[in-house]
């Protein structure tokens, strides 16, 4: 049995190697990443130019999505609001997205308080 200064040592020495493994990992595969995001911006373009949704090939199908995230510009602000029409389905320890969205359909604009940042993305499937 190790004492617990060597499994401590050992865990150490375990997690820095990990974490050199990742670093690797991560300069290695920057290059790809840097040529598929260069990919995935001219594909939004061409679906953009194209006035397309999707576009489907031979070799797999690109397409739009929208991602949508809600974020509190003014904590004192969105919170007295919340408080006010107790609209508790909208607090986590972040705005709930979905709840946010709801509010939108209903009322047609974010609570005050609340930023609505939405990015458009390519996907590629096979």
């Amino acid at each position: 049995m190790p004492t617990i200064e060597q499994a401590v040592k050992a865990y150490i020495t375990l997690r820095d190697q990990k974490d050199a493994l990742k670093k690797q990992q991560a300069t290695e595969l920057k290059p790809f990443s840097t040529k598929m995001d260069k990919i995935e911006a001219w594909l939004l373009r061409e679906l953009n130019s194209n006035e397309a949704e999707s576009i489907k090939t031979v070799a797999g199908t690109c397409y739009r999505s929208t991602r949508t995230s809600a974020k509190v510009g003014d904590w004192e602000e969105a919170l007295a609001f919340i408080q006010e029409h107790e609209l508790w389905s909208m607090l986590e320890r972040r705005v709930s997205k979905a709840a946010v969205e709801d509010f939108i359909d209903a009322q047609g604009s974010p609570p005050p308080g609340v930023d609505i940042v939405q990015e458009v993305r390519v996907n590629v499937r096979r």
